[in-house]
């Protein structure tokens, strides 16, 4: 085989290779946000809707930035009705 052609096979099997990845990295990427009327549409044969994963947003986000004053902790809560806190 000449050097053109197994440049082309080579380049060839990089440009699939990198084609695949990408079409599975995209596929496994996609996210969905159902709104609340569109629940009762997802539930189940039994009416039960069940989630497969929780995606909750990153508590970091709203850490205080380094250098900052930090948030006042919240007041203590008691659940004792007697309590006076």
């Amino acid at each position: 085989m000449n050097k053109k052609a197994k440049f082309a096979i080579g380049s060839g099997i990089i440009i699939v290779t990198l084609s695949c990845l990408a079409y599975v990295g995209a596929q496994q990427s996609k996210t969905y946000y159902h709104t609340i009327s569109e629940i009762p549409t997802l539930s189940g044969a039994d009416g039960r809707f069940v989630a497969e994963t929780l995606q909750a947003k990153c508590a970091s986000k709203y850490e205080a930035a380094p250098g900052q004053a930090q948030p006042a902790a919240p007041a203590a809560y008691s659940s004792d009705p007697k309590s006076k806190s």
